[in-house]
């Protein structure tokens, strides 16, 4: 049995993952835009579980909403 970090960290990806397809299934621009948010919430939580806290230097740039929509 894997440990409860582990477990917690396939649950997170496979929300995330889900959520993805979901969006890309979405005809409505609104419910696309809520699953992706949902799911980039998810795998940055993912992310901090495995890897910690990022030193402030290394921080991600903040993310810039992108229209994917023409």
């Amino acid at each position: 049995m894997g440990s409860t970090k582990t477990q917690e960290l396939r649950t997170l990806m496979g929300l995330a993952i889900k959520l993805r397809v979901l969006a890309e299934d979405s005809e409505d621009y609104t419910d696309t835009e809520l699953f992706l948010s949902a799911a980039l919430a998810l795998e940055d939580r993912a992310k901090f579980l495995a890897f910690g806290p990022a030193p402030e230097a290394l921080a991600p740039a903040p993310r810039v909403r992108l229209d994917i929509i023409c």
